[in-house]
């Protein structure tokens, strides 16, 4: 009988380990660890009404961890946010991942796309970068979805910058006028949710679509505006059944900076007490415009303005 080997080390992340297209590596650590799961629904084989075999009918690989808040891969991140409706996540090109461990265990995922578009909190006291999800699928170019490998050299964290950890209080605004910077009492929290639509090859997951995308912020402000423009910003004082205002969300400070393009407020309850804000809380949900037949951006995330 052979000794027990424990494994038990964490991760890293890597975005094109081999630079292919003209393109650079970029490294994704993780805040806790992340975990690696194979989603395979599997039909079952019958006779006289009683199962004797269950069969794999497809399969994915899912990456979900928090990664620890690095600035430096917005665009990488947070994918497709002025992409018009039906857009593909991958369309004809594999886009390689692969995760590595610092015993030099290695996973590379030939076909792989980030489907769960990490939250943002933009606050003091926690890091920036919320959960995400990377799906790997079946690449039809490699026959294969992924490949596993041992004795590989981890590449270290020289990619790693403890400055590019953002923690900073953010200023909110919604739009440009007088009383319209928010103060929040503890930041923001921004959810960039979509809902996606498989795309099929003999069961298998080969590509996604975008069917809808829901953006939201959620702050407590302590903004001064009066009552009357309250109701205005909110849409308090409109005739049921017309549109509320919309204006653009911005959240930002040095070296970090977040638009929602003509979002719309929404109130959760006015407070009259000594020992609360004036307002409970606001939901911005952003609008989808059009122009010239083309949907516009919904938001806007990067390092300057």
């Amino acid at each position: 009988m052979s000794a027990l080997q424990t494994i038990r080390e964490p991760a890293l992340l890597i975005r094109n380990p081999l630079e292919t297209g003209g393109g650079t590596a970029s490294f994704y650590f993780f805040k806790d660890g992340c975990t690696l799961k194979p989603v395979q629904p599997r039909f079952d084989i019958m006779i006289e009404g009683q199962v004797f075999d269950t069969r794999p009918e497809s399969q994915v690989w899912e990456i979900n961890g928090r990664l620890t808040g690095n600035w430096e891969n917005f665009a990488v991140l947070f994918p497709h946010l002025s992409a018009n409706l039906g857009a593909s996540l991958l369309g004809a090109t594999d886009v390689m991942w692969r995760l590595i461990t610092a015993s030099g265990r290695q996973w590379t995922f030939y076909r792989a796309a980030i489907t769960k578009r990490p939250s943002l909190m933009a606050k003091v006291g926690d890091t920036l970068l919320g959960d995400f999800t990377l799906t790997a699928v079946h690449s039809t170019e490699e026959g294969a979805t992924l490949a596993y490998a041992t004795e590989q050299t981890h590449p270290g964290f020289a990619a790693f910058s403890d400055t590019s950890i953002l923690t900073l209080a953010p200023e909110v605004d919604f739009g440009s006028d007088a009383f319209d910077e928010m103060w929040p009492t503890d930041g923001v929290e921004i959810d960039f949710a979509w809902t996606l639509e498989p795309v099929i090859y003999n069961r298998q997951i080969i590509d996604w679509t975008i069917k809808s995308q829901d953006i939201t912020a959620k702050l407590k402000p302590q903004n001064d505006a009066t009552w009357s423009e309250w109701m205005t910003k909110l849409g308090l004082d409109i005739a049921m059944g017309a549109s509320p205002p919309v204006a653009n969300l911005s959240v930002f400070y040095n070296g970090f900076y977040v638009q929602l393009y003509n979002a719309q407020c929404q109130l959760d309850q006015f407070n009259f007490k000594h020992d609360a804000n004036f307002i409970e809380g606001i939901t911005a949900r952003v609008m989808q415009r059009f122009a010239g037949g083309s949907a516009q951006p919904l938001a806007y995330v990067g390092t300057s303005d």
